[in-house]
């Protein structure tokens, strides 16, 4: 365990004063670089130094590894964004229902600002001396739930140590980043924030910090970008100013440029917009030159913040072999993500390139799961907007229909997963003569595949949250018997669960079949944790949070309560509140299991319908990605 001394150092640092945005210097790359042992995203680390001391993130407790695995991570990450917006249970977080007649319910909120907050910086004190993985869980929780300046003191005390644990300070730059806040009255007020991007700006110019710290502490500014206050326009040209630094790898300047992917357009200006496009084209940072990891995140930045990108120049960035892959990636990828700001006749042209491009890449080149992903996107937007040009026109339905069938396992459930895309049900698409045909060749190759349980146990769960996705009704009592058969893998059983929520019903055969999963004691913590969610998506389960709550007043194994812990968690019932609190407090209770109830306090109250950090990583996830991001996705899972 730690010291509580050099505890209690950092919690009276919080109390020294400081203020104002600095006079930022420009400084290199830190020596000691990290490559850590996190799940990676759809691409390759970025080259840099290497430290085989650096701390590593949690790792994702639904991860088993392998190339069939990278879809789980993907969608994942990725899922809040995509999946139909859930019933929010006893809260008044924005997706809650109007309050009931009659006494206040008591809410998440409520339950956050009365105990769980309390309890956090009770954890953290110097007293309990609790190790790094409490303090650390504490430290993100906190970050979701601060409500007042008093509470970020603490972060921004241990995020200024330098003579700490190392995984620590990388932690609370991260959590300083979760401070982010959608609803203007939880915002931290002016003079605050000024502290706040201060901290991260030092720790971003810091050579004494780990490569990933560094990187973390940029995302963290960009994940703080739309908070407004003083002077962000001089922070964004800051920041621009700093790629021109003499750097030793990339992953610094890509966190950078990702962090300036989310400042708002017209703060960054469009002088700055079309030099991120320069850079992506040319390279050059100045004087500096800039590698191919850089290059293609200044591309996908100028993709995003380009009020009316040009599909011209980011087709003919994708398709020219001189440019770097990771280049032509972050031109792929702003086409998809920016899919709707095109003419449908644009689009229709830009599915018929990529199609094209991919069928000509290897089997194993990130294009084809990008590419796959990026012609869904491009092909619900179109639908999206009343047009059925790019699933009867351009090949798009054949393109991704081809891909249920490909030879190659780790590609198929990226085709899944981008047929469920491009058909969901919006209210224009289902107005569209062509959506329906796509509909309906897509369920039958899905009930198919369902009906006859082909494949890895992988793929299977990609074209379970495929239909899912479509909200079909139709395939409800195949979802459950799937999700009752147990004599297979857990991966299959735990997304039939996901689908069932996905699709939104809450009619006695998926209910009925979500209690009984999540209800068994002897079963996997992974596929319990999927169906108490999906319960919650369909506004129900009340009943199974009691059961699971009882299963950790017994005791037991941490192997065995700690999944537990985590699908409470995810669950959207203020009554899981109660029950982790007092794990957190019991004195017998295993450290790792404590850490794992912070945690699940941290998601279970985070007022944010959509966490900041799956906003940063839309897209990204797709790209040849920076340290520190990877780091932050992990944190995701947990």
């Amino acid at each position: 365990m730690r010291s509580g001394r050099w505890r209690r150092r950092i919690l009276a640092a919080a109390l020294v004063a400081a203020g104002g945005l600095p006079a930022w210097a420009h400084n290199g790359e830190a020596p000691g670089g990290s490559a850590p042992n996190v799940p990676p995203t759809l691409g390759p680390p970025a080259a840099g130094p290497q430290d085989p001391q650096q701390p590593t993130a949690p790792v994702p407790r639904a991860t088993t590894g392998g190339q069939d695995d990278a879809w789980r991570r993907w969608w994942e990450v990725q899922a809040p964004l995509l999946a139909p917006a859930r019933i929010r249970v006893t809260t008044d977080g924005p997706l809650g229902d109007p309050p009931p007649p009659g006494p206040r319910v008591r809410t998440l909120d409520d339950a956050a600002g009365a105990e769980v907050v309390p309890l956090l910086l009770w954890a953290i004190e110097p007293k309990q001396d609790f190790p790094a993985a409490v303090v650390t869980a504490c430290y993100r929780a906190l970050g979701k739930l601060g409500r007042r300046p008093e509470h970020a003191e603490p972060l921004l005390a241990a995020a200024q140590r330098r003579d700490t644990d190392r995984d620590e300070t990388e932690t609370a730059l991260g959590a300083l980043g979760l401070l982010r806040r959608t609803d203007p009255t939880r915002r931290l007020d002016d003079g605050m924030l000024a502290r706040v991007r201060r901290s991260l700006a030092l720790a971003l110019d810091d050579q004494n910090l780990t490569t990933r710290a560094r990187c973390v502490a940029a995302t963290s500014l960009g994940l703080l970008a739309d908070q407004g206050g003083p002077a962000l326009d001089v922070l964004a040209r800051d920041l621009w100013s700093r790629l021109s630094a003499n750097w030793a790898s990339d992953e610094i300047p890509a966190a950078i440029l990702l962090a300036l992917s989310r400042f708002p357009p017209d703060v960054v200006g469009e002088d700055l917009i079309q030099s991120l496009r320069a850079l992506g084209v040319t390279g050059m940072a100045g004087k500096s030159r800039l590698g191919p990891v850089a290059r293609g995140h200044a591309v996908l930045a100028y993709a995003r913040l380009c009020p009316q990108p040009s599909a011209a120049t980011l087709l003919a960035i994708l398709l020219s072999r001189r440019h770097p892959d990771p280049v032509r990636l972050g031109a792929l990828t702003g086409l998809g993500l920016r899919a709707a700001a095109f003419e449908s006749g644009t689009r229709v042209d830009v599915v018929r390139r990529v199609c094209a491009l991919v069928e000509t890449e290897p089997a194993q080149s990130l294009f084809r799961p990008a590419g796959l992903l990026a012609v869904a996107r491009l092909a619900a937007a179109d639908l999206d907007a009343g047009s059925g040009a790019v699933v009867e026109g351009s090949g798009a339905d054949t393109f991704l229909f081809d891909g249920l069938a490909s030879a190659d396992l780790g590609m198929r459930p990226f085709a899944m997963l981008a047929v469920g895309i491009a058909g969901r049900r919006t209210p224009k698409a289902v107005e569209v003569r062509g959506y329906h045909t796509f509909r309906r060749e897509a369920l039958e190759r899905f009930r198919k595949l369902l009906d006859e349980d082909r494949g890895a146990g992988e793929a299977r769960g990609a074209y379970l949250v495929g239909l899912g996705l479509f909200g079909d009704e139709a395939s409800i009592p195949m979802l459950a018997a799937r999700a009752r058969d147990g004599s297979g893998t857990a991966s299959p059983r735990a997304y039939a669960c996901e689908a069932l929520g996905l699709i939104g019903r809450a009619v006695p055969p998926a209910v009925d079949t979500l209690r009984t999963v999540a209800s068994e004691r002897k079963g996997d913590g992974f596929v319990r944790g999927k169906a108490l969610a999906a319960l919650s998506r369909l506004g129900t389960g009340a009943d199974v949070v009691t059961a699971m709550a009882d299963e950790l007043a017994e005791g037991g194994a941490g192997w065995r309560l700690a999944p537990l812990a985590d699908a409470l968690g995810r669950c959207d019932h203020v009554a899981a509140v109660e029950p982790l609190v007092r794990l957190v407090r019991a004195k017998p209770t295993k450290d790792d299991l404590r850490a794992h109830a912070c945690e699940a306090l941290g998601r279970l109250c985070d007022p944010e319908a959509v966490p900041s950090l799956v906003r940063l990583a839309e897209g990204a996830a797709e790209m040849p990605g920076h340290d520190g991001l990877r780091y932050l996705i992990a944190w995701l899972w947990l």
